[in-house]
């Protein structure tokens, strides 16, 4: 909510916390009369705590404004109590005590067949300072908490005439929202009760306070609150958490099938009948897989391959395939920057970005249209940044993605980035999702700009390359110059299948295997074939105690054990890394057969190396 002139208390919903701060009665009179009208008119259960107030006097304005107030008390849809009935009961202030009480109200109130309920207290019972009221700011903290998933809305009335500053700077951080004499506006220094009561609340409130203040900054500059906030809420960040775990166990079992298929149409005759099959086999498990991919990116569990590439490589390579699935009347137009600065990415992950971003342009121009895919080296100032929420100064390599098509309506353009949003019948609403994630994870951002009827134009912002950044250049060795000597290597996954594609294809690439499916089975193998043994492939996600604590095990057994951690959440392999004090190789599922074999040979090299130096 942005501030107003005048108080626009039909703003205000069920889930709403408020602070009312006041200096005089001209004040409070505007504001608590028509926000009890307004609650009685939308069918809510009101309730007013009083305590310096007269509330005859309360009610005898409202009868004066026409309003029929007798009918409202006779029901029971507006009740009016003193601050012993809610605050204070037997002379003690208990914030979970109120905080109940409050709970039982609203429980009340809907199953009276009221909407939700609508409370109002006058917090002037604190000044005469009962047993517990040095937890008022507990208890404003909680209520928030509780408001915010309730059929509760709760409007706190403090007399600035009477509290302290100090007092009311601590009630100011935890309300949502504050009415300021009869100014309604956003909070923007509001905290969570996590970031009041947890491990660090100064490291949490600093990190609230600076977004807040760049928020702040861009609305001074022009911007709205809708550009402000970025589209992964706390609703949007726990559905990319179970996506991502989702994705994790589908990429062990895509891991099972893509690798047997593989097998499978290796050794089939090219006359042979099956191939056909095995073949669909595969194509559908890849299609999968790009679904995995797409889940991964939105969640940012995805760790980007990146190397120095040019972006204009990337719309070249995918240039005739667009082409070719575009609708014939569709005209695609490319403008490529022959100068184009390098950036460090990951190849396939920009070309499922411009992919995403081009089929969806073409989804808004379901006849006929022009898709225009450009690249161009840009540099910001500040300047530019004040109508671009993500945006800062520096030098970036710009994709830019426009269309003739139908256009946005603005509620549709906020939601965009949503995961599972589409406007399209039988989509999925990952594609956009999956370009915000990966984008934010190549450390850019996403502009988009719409208007309904005039087209579209996504931009995309990656930094340069630096001159003095460092990349990797790997040589990719066929297949058939990976096969082992006869080491033995331990595999160690849960996932039944998974476990038996492995070890069938490191038997048939030249390894012995032994295999586990926990960590305690590998340990108890480990000490009987340790000597034997010379590398261990776990998946991170075990039962009980966990790839990354089997490892650490191991490794203070034998230091000079090579192993592989395997996970479809690469992301989070820094942590891993943390915890065993040394950088450990990594495979991210789903990975194809020589994807795997070239990750053995090259982890299994160096011990040899290390052997030739001692």
């Amino acid at each position: 909510m942005d501030s107003h002139g005048p108080v626009e208390l039909k703003e205000l919903k069920l889930g709403d916390h408020v602070a009312f701060l006041y200096k005089n009665e001209a004040e409070h009179r505007a504001v608590i009369e028509p926000f009890i009208r307004d609650g009685l008119e939308k069918g809510q259960k009101v309730v007013y705590v009083a305590e310096t107030h007269d509330s005859k006097a309360i009610l005898d304005s409202l009868r004066r404004n026409e309003f029929d107030i007798t009918s409202y008390l006779d029901s029971g849809q507006l009740v009016v109590e003193g601050p012993g009935e809610i605050y204070v009961r037997d002379g003690v202030f208990d914030p979970h005590r109120t905080i109940e009480l409050v709970k039982e109200e609203v429980e009340r109130a809907v199953a009276e067949g009221y909407t939700g309920l609508r409370a109002t207290g006058e917090m002037s019972w604190v000044l005469r300072e009962p047993p517990g009221c040095e937890r008022l700011i507990e208890y404003e903290a909680r209520l928030c908490e509780f408001c915010e998933d309730a059929q509760c809305l709760a409007l706190c009335q403090y007399d600035q005439r009477h509290f302290g500053s100090d007092l009311l700077l601590d009630v100011l951080q935890t309300h949502r929202a504050v009415i300021l004499g009869t100014e309604l506006c956003h909070n923007f220094y509001y905290f969570p009760l996590a970031a009041l009561t947890g491990h660090s609340p100064p490291a949490a409130r600093y990190d609230i306070w600076i977004a807040n203040l760049l928020r702040f900054n861009r609305l001074l500059k022009g911007g709205s609150e809708d550009q402000v906030q970025l589209p992964r809420s706390e609703e949007t960040k726990t559905i990319a958490k179970i996506a991502g775990g989702m994705a994790n166990d589908l990429s062990t079992l895509l891991l099972a099938i893509v690798g047997h298929a593989e097998i499978l149409l290796s050794k089939a005759p090219l006359e042979d009948p099956w191939r056909f099959d095995v073949q669909g086999i595969l194509k559908a498990s890849r299609e999968a897989t790009t679904l995995v991919n797409q889940l991964l990116a939105f969640g940012r569990k995805q760790m980007p391959r990146a190397a120095a590439m040019n972006l204009n490589a990337v719309v070249t390579n995918i240039q005739s395939r667009l082409v070719s699935t575009v609708s014939k009347g569709i005209e695609v137009v490319t403008v490529l920057e022959p100068t184009l600065e390098l950036i460090r990415a990951d190849f396939h992950q920009m070309e499922e970005v411009v992919m995403n971003l081009a089929g969806n342009a073409c989804d808004s121009m379901p006849e006929q249209g022009k898709l225009t895919i450009a690249t161009e080296n840009v540099t910001l100032t500040e300047k530019h940044c004040e109508t671009m929420p993500d945006a800062r100064p520096g030098n970036f390599v710009r994709l830019l993605v426009g269309d003739t098509g139908v256009g946005m309506e603005e509620e549709t353009r906020k939601r965009i980035f949503d995961p599972f949003f589409t406007t399209k019948e039988g989509a999925k609403g990952l594609g956009l999702s999956a370009v915000y994630g990966i984008v934010k994870q190549h450390d850019g951002w996403v502009d988009a700009r719409s208007e309904l009827g005039q087209g579209s134009v996504f931009s995309v912002y990656i930094p340069v390359l630096s001159a003095e950044s460092e990349f990797e250049m790997r040589v990719v060795s066929p297949s058939d110059r990976l096969p082992g000597k006869g080491e033995c290597i331990l595999v160690v996954e849960d996932e039944h299948a998974a476990r038996g594609w492995i070890t069938h294809l490191l038997r048939g690439s030249g390894y012995e295997t032994v295999e586990a499916s926990s960590a305690d089975e590998a340990l108890e193998i480990f000490s009987a074939e340790k000597k034997r043994i010379k590398l261990v492939l776990t998946d991170v996600a075990l039962p009980g105690r966990g790839g990354v604590q089997l490892i650490r095990e191991l490794l203070s057994i034998n230091p000079d054990l090579r192993v592989v951690l395997s996970s479809g959440y690469a992301e989070e392999r820094f942590a891993w890394q943390d915890v065993l004090k040394k950088e450990i190789p990594f495979i991210e599922k789903p990975y194809t057969r020589v994807e795997l074999l070239r990750k053995i040979k090259e982890t299994l090299s160096t011990l040899q190396e290390s052997k030739g130096q001692s």
